[in-house]
């Protein structure tokens, strides 16, 4: 079992808090060339396989695999303004920039982290891992091209699908696919892997556990 942090924007934390998000897409890095066709994903340690009909170029992926634990990096807000370390301005709120929870600041060492950081936020790669508050328990992983994400996966991720006008959910495909399409761009596009240029990517579903992954661990360990 693998533990590994994972960056996730404001509005995905929220779904993630909401019950709205159980599966996330990520680019396959480095994308395979032209010519390279998928294999598959084999076992043991689920690897992903493309080739181009030469085994010495074959290229392998290793992805994470049932059971590994993802802890959620996200944004925080510090309460103060920034006046330098010579100020030495209190902590006077530190929230989670998502939705404006508390951190919990016990956990050992926390409270001095967040007394040394004399900013108005800390951006969720800098998130350490015992402020962590969400850890994702993996269920399913598949690689395939972001535009064959369905209408049912789209709803996965998140995105909130157009109603209708009798008020029910539309599930239509392309519809669902125009929805995630403007999330995808708005996280990929200036990168190069915008839905147009459709990119392989890490499709990996999830159980949700609103709790620190240590904790988890912890408790998991105690059972």
């Amino acid at each position: 079992m693998g533990v590994k942090p994972i960056l996730f924007s404001g509005s995905m934390v929220r779904a993630l808090l909401e019950g709205r998000k159980t599966m996330t897409r990520r680019v396959l890095k480095p994308q395979p060339g032209e010519g390279f066709d998928f294999l598959g994903i084999y076992a043991p340690g689920l690897t992903a396989v493309f080739s181009d009909g030469n085994p010495d170029n074959d290229l392998t992926y290793r992805l994470h695999s049932r059971g590994d634990l993802l802890w959620v990096r996200e944004a925080l807000d510090m309460g103060h303004k920034y006046g330098g370390k010579a100020h030495g301005f209190p902590i006077c709120t530190c929230t989670y920039q998502a939705n404006a929870a508390p951190v919990d600041l016990t956990p050992i060492g926390a409270a001095q982290w967040a007394g040394e950081r004399q900013r108005n936020s800390i951006p969720g790669i800098h998130m350490p891992r015992n402020l962590s508050r969400l850890t994702l328990e993996v269920t399913e992983v598949r690689v395939e091209r972001v535009q064959d994400i369905t209408a049912r996966d789209v709803s996965a991720e998140g995105v909130i699908l157009p109603k209708l006008s009798n008020g029910l959910t539309v599930y239509h495909t392309g519809q669902a696919q125009t929805a995630f399409r403007t999330l995808w761009n708005s996280l990929n596009e200036k990168r190069g892997y915008g839905w147009d240029a459709n990119p392989w990517v890490v499709a990996t579903s999830f159980k949700v556990h609103h709790q620190n992954v240590d904790a988890f661990l912890a408790e998991r360990e105690a059972a």
